[in-house]
């Protein structure tokens, strides 16, 4: 509570003493010949009043039955404060600023009533310029705001000033702020996702898998008749939901049900890139704090949910969590002590064990002195988004971008820009693969439920937003469309990173199979990551950021591994890859083509790049201790007969002379070159002569 001077009364009456309006008390002496309105209107006050005591919980529940008072009484100064306040805390809408303007050009001073004067001095006592300034805050009209925040300063007592002076500062800053990202707008549209995914309550916290195929988010929505609610928010408990794409447009959500979802609060953390790990947020029974928990997807079916182990979790708040493309690194959100103000955002390193460890804060170019959240680590490797209170914010979290550099640094972060970013929260950002499109939650006016969930369509370029005048703001500001802020679309730089999906089946019968995924960087001849295909579907997803010559190893139980090389140049943008494995049997005659086997150019000597895939075979050597082979070398139709024959001859060679070498004995091996006697592809093409040119591993017994 703060202690306000006469001189902020006559402020408020000096502002609007050419548009006073009496004061409307709900009670017989006004209503004298309306006595069943007034009934009707006391009931719903009540109703209010109830919902309004319980602050933030309850301001978006109280704002029905205060609008059916209003709708008998617009000139009761309570109400017209309470519904300001509701809307501006509670529904975060610019339409907070007509009730809060209402409210302050009622005329208090024409009654000697005593309870006039009470309701008087409670209502200013609630410092109504910080509230006013915090509505135009709101609705864009930063000069207004900022002389409201003034205001707000001048008149409060010393001693309450000095506890809330750094809030006021930092909000006429983020006004300033809002002045210059308002300048130059960024090219958008953006959109709500409609009743299949939004609801008429709270829904956020929205992760996708990298193809866009698989959709998982929070909602506070109503699942069934006689739902309890939280008694710690008085809103029914946070529950996970999923929704698939089909035909390009999302499925209705649905409940996942359990294990996922329990009696307490279940809401979404993070979402790894191919979709078969699901980080939560729980915290039991409402307590302090609260901790990251990861499911796994068996087949069709979610495990029961674990906690993450310290140094991860911590008796404080972790919040969100966001994987690397390689999986090797967590970044996510805790509130422990020593960071730099309120919640940091850190990351952890996986070690040969599989365990986290190295936990590191991100530092004091990332982490203000404010809250940061909501974090999200793009498949390219490079781009990391998040929400932050600090930096250049323009009110409430915006969302900010930094870059990864190569030692691991950061670049300083970025306003994503307005109208993205708005002078409420605007927070849990994801962006598409491509980089194209991105969803994230926002409370705006208009939306479907208390937060929605929105698409966000980059257009490319911009242009600034002009507007004549402080009225003109003010009175479109509401009816606002994102499509007034474009201009045409042009292209949008790409994302560097390849998504390589699809379906690893048997050979023979074509059924799904659970299959280890291996990713290793050629040049740096070292495994970076491993992944498992779905056990059901068989289905798998990789992201390959570009600039790595990438090996990739496909290997199930019983089955001859599967080899792929994937060479992505540094200047490759977005591309999707589909591709369907079918795996061999280790049965005689199965044969695969080793695809990560490299030699110089018109020579037999074999590059480094291929040392992962030859460790590979001789491992399957020693597995298989009776295992003769055959390797074959193959050529595209450049050159003569004789010259391919030779150079594929001499090729097949070195690999036998060098699995020799390893260890493997050499009567184990048979080797030939068949030059360009089997192509595999045509060789009127570049592509297909480079498939022509090939190793390959045939099983001759076992």
């Amino acid at each position: 509570m703060y202690r306000i001077s006469i001189y902020m009364l006559l402020i408020i009456g000096v502002t609007y003493a050419n548009a006073q309006v009496r004061n409307v008390l709900f009670d017989d002496e006004y209503f004298s010949n309306k006595k069943e309105q007034l009934k009707i209107a006391l009931k719903e006050l009540k109703k209010g009043d109830k919902q309004f005591k319980k602050g933030n919980a309850g301001y978006v529940s109280a704002i029905e039955p205060y609008l059916k008072a209003y709708q008998i009484n617009p000139n009761n100064s309570v109400l017209n404060y309470k519904l300001g306040v509701c809307f501006l805390k509670g529904k975060i809408e610019p339409k907070a600023l007509e009730y809060l303007e209402h409210a302050a050009r009622i005329d208090l001073w024409v009654s000697e009533d005593k309870k006039i004067q009470k309701l008087m001095y409670d209502y200013y006592y609630n410092h109504l310029h910080y509230l006013l300034g915090q509505a135009y805050h709101l609705n864009l009209n930063w000069d207004k705001a900022i002389e409201h925040y003034l205001n707000f300063k001048k008149v409060l007592h010393s001693d309450d000033l000095a506890s809330i002076e750094k809030e006021i500062d930092k909000k006429i800053a983020e006004c300033n702020e809002g002045k210059l990202l308002l300048q130059e707008p960024i090219n958008v549209r953006i959109d709500n996702m409609g009743p299949e995914i939004n609801s008429p309550y709270s829904d956020y916290g929205a992760f996708f898998t990298s193809d866009e195929s698989q959709l998982y988010f929070t909602s506070r929505r109503k699942r069934f008749e006689e739902e309890k609610i939280s008694r710690h928010d008085f809103q029914y408990f946070e529950d996970v939901y999923g929704s698939k794409k089909t035909a390009g447009k999302w499925d209705r959500a649905v409940n996942l049900g359990k294990p996922i979802n329990s009696a307490d609060h279940d809401a979404t953390a993070g979402l790894s890139n191919d979709g078969q790990q699901l980080f939560l947020f729980r915290n039991k029974k409402g307590k302090e704090g609260g901790d990251i928990y990861l499911s796994y997807l068996k087949g069709e079916k979610w495990s029961r949910p674990k906690k993450l182990p310290k140094p991860i979790n911590s008796k404080y708040h972790e919040t969100t969590a966001s994987l690397s493309y390689d999986e090797r690194t967590l970044y996510f959100i805790s509130a422990r002590p020593g960071g730099y103000g309120g919640r940091d955002i850190y990351r952890a390193r996986k070690n040969i064990d599989g365990d986290w460890h190295q936990i590191e804060n991100l530092g004091p170019l990332i982490n203000s002195s404010f809250d940061e959240d909501f974090i999200f680590v793009h498949p390219d490797g490079k781009a990391l988004y998040f929400s932050s209170k600090g930096h250049n914010s323009m009110g409430g979290y915006d969302i900010f971008k930094t870059e990864i550099l190569s030692n691991g640094s950061f670049s300083k972060p970025e306003n994503l820009g307005f109208p993205v970013n708005s002078p409420g929260d605007d927070v849990e950002f994801r962006l598409s693969a491509k980089g194209d499109r991105g969803m994230y939650t926002s409370a705006r006016p208009k939306g479907i439920g208390e937060k929605d969930i929105y698409t966000v369509k980059f257009l490319g370029g911009g242009k600034p937003l002009i507007l004549t005048t402080e009225e003109q703001l003010l009175s479109e500001v509401s009816e606002m469309t994102v499509e007034e802020l474009i201009e045409p679309e042009v292209k949008v730089p790409e994302k560097k990173v390849t998504i390589l999906k699809g379906q690893i089946i048997d050979a023979i019968t074509n059924e799904a199979i659970e299959a280890e995924i291996e990713l290793v960087d050629n040049v740096q001849k070292q495994v970076i990551a491993k992944f498992k295909s779905n056990s059901k579907s068989g289905q798998y997803l990789v992201c390959l950021p570009s600039g790595k010559n990438y090996g990739i190893s496909i290997n199930a139980p019983g089955y001859l591994f599967h080899s792929q090389n994937v060479d992505i140049p540094e200047a490759n943008g977005y591309q999707e890859i589909s591709k369907d494995v079918k795996l061999n049997k280790l049965d005689v005659g199965s044969r695969i083509v080793l695809n990560n086997i490299f030699f110089d150019y018109n020579k037999a000597s074999i590059k480094s790049e291929s040392f992962a895939e030859l460790e590979r075979l001789v491992e399957l050597m020693i597995v298989e201790p009776y295992m003769r082979v055959e390797i074959s070398g193959h050529t595209d139709n450049v050159g003569s007969d004789s010259y391919n024959k030779k150079l594929s001859n001499e090729r097949a060679k070195a690999v036998v002379d060098l699995m020799v070498s390893l260890g493997i004995a050499s009567d184990r091996f048979e080797y030939i070159g068949h030059g360009f006697d089997q192509p595999i592809a045509d060789n009127e093409t570049d592509e297909g002569r480079q498939r022509n040119r090939r190793t390959e591993f045939k099983i001759l017994s076992k």
